[in-house]
């Protein structure tokens, strides 16, 4: 949907609804601009219907949001004689704490064929903001004096702006990046006002960015603001086209006021500067709590005596809180790089978002196996609980890229790598969670209790301990619908309204080898059956024939599965079987000391001692 606003108390208006009531964005954040439900979390602010409009200028980008601005485009009635004009796009909904750090970063396209024209009959200073962050009016304001009135105005603590003078030979264009208290002692306000001394004007910075942007070329911005309420901890960095913005000499050797100095491109190895020494971020004092005064960011045109009809793209805007990947590369989001998934978690890695595409490809290198997987995906998501190559306690070093549409398919460049842990253990699930025996989880009848699942593993194995006989440990396969499933009260030898502490560890079979052997178990809980089956040894019977070699086994029902486990949970052999009467053979297994356990159709399990 939408709308236009010619009023801006009736856009600051909107805005308090929209922060009063609408909910937080998430982080990270990312808006394609494809279509118009980016209106669900920006506003538009046209003058003229039709003045900022998504288009696809060029195929490479697919849509854009093109913002439009024209002479006559007066934010309100007011100033239509003050040489102001504008049409922006302002973003809702995200919340700022005293001491958050974000990245905040948009693809931003200057058309070369246009032109930036003064007002030549205005002798008032002039500027062109392209990006802002506004007060949303919460705070304690800036006091200032329109003739004998005092008024009160509100600071843009950031703001970056064009210096339409300033284009080179190469079609490069400065920017001129302001933050702080916009209105200092002194100085005037877009009104004209003049802002004397007040105790809540902290000064502000001022620098021109040389050669900043290319004409008739996208450019990638990135800033990263501390919002503080204290000079010496607030601070920005930028990047321009992934080059750091540095600052030769430091903050202290500029003046108060006034453009300090040029601010410049760096090369790709060196540091982006800290620009700071001012709050950015105000607050007020309501009985006695600290309130943060919002700032709200807007993007697009605002400017003061140019009356030229004037374009800006804009495009992929993101907040993050981890430098963003390059324009058209994406990468796993930083909760998932260089550290081991959480155990007990879903096994889901997620990407930053790239629109449009068509597919995402996840690259996992394996530099200890020398090993590549790729997994394709349609989103921005995988979930590695049932990749079979996916080994538990391995590393791998992931990188994605996105193929779409627009480029025959190729796909984009892969973007930065990181490494990811898959842990090497498991555990009941929460729900089961307990601390002690006097307070077991009590399972109802019949029923199944889970594991969190670990990616690669064939099996489960539950270690069984009975509290009333700590020495009477066992370990059973999971017997339940799945086979990270267990039910305890289908278990032979299960006693009634007996607690039994139990761990899981997962079992991997290859080449008739548990290659999980090594892994260990997870946390420990306490379980209480109430009333488990009865009967269940009196279903199966299991001999030593003579040769001490072999085994028989007879069943009263259909067995489904046997096993040989170790008494330090590793998997000797399993043997998938449809038979009531088995003759097992077991003769490569004599130095070995070992459980056999039986599982039926039904899942019951039949388990006698460790034998020899």
């Amino acid at each position: 949907m939408k709308f236009q606003i010619k009023n801006f108390s009736l856009v600051l208006f909107i805005l308090f609804l929209n922060f009063s009531f609408a909910q937080n964005l998430k982080i990270p954040y990312y808006e394609p601009f494809e279509n118009y439900s980016f209106t669900n979390n920006w506003q538009i602010q046209e003058q003229e219907s039709s003045r900022i409009e998504i288009e696809n200028f060029y195929d490479f980008y697919s849509n854009s949001l093109v913002i439009t601005v024209e002479g006559n485009d007066h934010p309100s009635m007011k100033v239509t004689t003050d040489g102001r004009t504008r049409s922006e796009i302002a973003l809702l909904n995200h919340q700022i704490k005293n001491n958050d750090e974000y990245y905040y970063s948009w693809d931003i396209f200057l058309p070369a064929d246009q032109v930036f024209t003064k007002n030549l009959f205005s002798s008032e200073d002039n500027y062109y903001v392209i990006m802002q962050w506004h007060e949303t009016g919460e705070g304690i304001p800036t006091y200032c004096l329109k003739g004998d009135d005092i008024r009160k105005v509100r600071a843009f603590p950031v703001s970056l702006r064009l210096v339409p003078g300033s284009l080179s030979q190469d079609s490069r264009m400065d920017l001129h990046l302001k933050y702080g208290t916009t209105y200092g002692p002194g100085n005037s306000s877009n009104d004209g006002d003049i802002c004397p001394q007040d105790p809540y004007s902290r000064g502000y910075r001022e620098y021109i960015i040389s050669k900043a942007i290319k004409i008739g070329e996208w450019n990638h911005i990135v800033t990263q603001i501390k919002w503080s309420t204290v000079g010496d901890s607030a601070f920005i960095r930028m990047w321009i086209n992934d080059l750091p913005i540095i600052n030769d000499r430091s903050i202290e050797q500029y003046k108060r006021k006034g453009v300090n100095a040029d601010l410049r491109l760096g090369s790709e190895n060196s540091q982006a500067s800290k620009l700071g020494g001012v709050p950015l971020l105000y607050t007020r004092v309501e009985n006695g709590i600290e309130i943060i005064e919002q700032n709200y960011q807007k993007l697009g045109h605002y400017r003061k005596n140019y009356d030229s009809d004037n374009t800006i793209l804009i495009d992929n805007y993101r907040i993050t809180t981890e430098y963003p990947p390059k324009p058209f590369t994406t990468s796993l989001i930083d909760k998932f790089c260089n550290k081991e998934l959480p155990p007990g978690q879903e096994y889901k890695l997620e990407a930053y978002e790239i629109a449009p595409s068509n597919y995402y490809t996840f690259n996992f290198k394996d530099e200890a196996k020398k090993q590549i997987n790729e997994i394709k995906s349609f989103s921005n998501y995988i979930d590695l609980t049932n990749q079979d190559w996916v080994r538990a306690n391995d590393k791998y070093e992931v990188s994605v890229r996105a193929v779409n549409r627009l480029n025959n398919g190729s796909g984009f460049d892969y973007g930065r790598s990181c490494k990811v842990q898959i842990p090497e253990n498991t555990n009941l699930e929460d729900y089961y969670s307990s601390k002690s025996i006097s307070n077991p989880y009590i399972m109802r009848r019949n029923e199944t209790i889970y594991a969190y699942p670990l990616p690669g593993a064939t099996d489960y194995l539950f270690k069984i301990t009975n509290t009333q006989n700590p020495g009477n440990e066992i370990w059973i396969p999971g017997n339940g619908k799945d086979i990270n499933s267990l039910n305890l009260s289908r278990i032979s030898g299960t006693k009634e309204n007996a607690t039994y502490q139990i761990s899981v560890k997962a079992a991997r079979m290859e080449n008739g080898k548990d290659i999980y052997s090594h892994l260990n178990t997870g946390r420990s809980d306490f379980i209480k059956v109430k009333k488990p089956e009865k009967n269940l040894d009196k279903k199966v019977k299991i001999e030593l024939n003579s040769s001490a070699d072999s085994f028989h086994i007879q069943s009263k029902t259909k067995l489904k599965n046997i096993y040989l486990i170790s008494n330090t949970g590793e998997v000797l052999l399993k043997s998938e079987v449809d038979k009531k009467e088995i003759i097992l053979d077991l003769s490569l297994f004599k130095n070995d000391l070992y459980q056999i356990t039986l599982v039926d159709k039904k899942g019951r399990v039949f388990n006698n001692a460790y034998t020899k």
